[in-house]
């Protein structure tokens, strides 16, 4: 067709044109879908790797250690639990246990006694851990404590009047006063007094030292 029919006919024109923009228009939304679909198929590859990178939550706590619990301060290394405790060595401990937090709480200690049946370990001059065998292990009997640094919630400890002493923990089993020297009168005031699972030494109407003990130990 020659240009000066095609410029004479508008009809044949127009559809020329709208068949050229369909066609355009055609190739964009293929070309539009096929870049989202593209995308789409990107996306999850993209995660998947940003994923891997990250390191796995751990949801578990990491269990103590002996190394992270002696890392640990002591919190009362000088708090006295009747019937339980001094600081942290407690009545009924393994030998070996009790060593290494009285250690860590006060120092190196000593081995002042050993026998077959009795172990007597001290610390500090003035915490004195007595031990008995049972089924192969060595235990914590007794604990007798002569520094005024240790003692109860309520206050009692070394230096604590007979008076207060009484007021803090009821009326005593026994109470036996004795001489000042060897063969003089008994002298109230000087004397040992025991309550249940504790026996005081008193001295001038005050308490000298103290021991703890396990109930049916010697």
């Amino acid at each position: 067709m020659t240009r000066r029919k095609w410029a004479r006919q508008p009809a044949l024109r127009g559809q020329a044109i709208g068949s050229v923009l369909a066609i355009v228009c055609v190739i964009s939304i293929t070309g539009c879908a096929e870049h989202v679909q593209r995308r789409r198929s990107i996306r999850p590859t993209v995660r998947a790797r940003a994923q891997a990178r990250k390191p796995p939550r751990s949801h578990t706590k990491e269990p103590e250690t002996s190394r992270t619990a002696a890392a640990k301060p002591l919190e009362h290394p000088y708090r006295v639990v009747l019937g339980e405790s001094v600081g942290p060595v407690r009545l009924g401990m393994k030998e070996e246990e009790a060593i290494t937090v009285a250690d860590r709480a006060w120092g190196p200690g000593s081995l002042v006694n050993d026998t077959p049946y009795l172990r007597n370990r001290q610390w500090l001059g003035a915490v004195n851990v007595q031990l008995f065998p049972k089924a192969g292990d060595w235990l914590v009997t007794s604990i007798t404590v002569s520094d005024s640094r240790f003692k109860t919630p309520s206050g009692f400890g070394v230096g604590t009047s007979y008076a207060a002493a009484k007021t803090l923990l009821g009326k005593p089993l026994d109470v036996l006063w004795v001489p000042r020297d060897a063969f003089g009168p008994d002298v109230p005031g000087y004397g040992a007094v025991q309550w249940p699972g504790l026996e005081v030494d008193i001295t001038d109407w005050r308490v000298a030292d103290f021991r703890i003990y396990s109930r049916g130990s010697p």
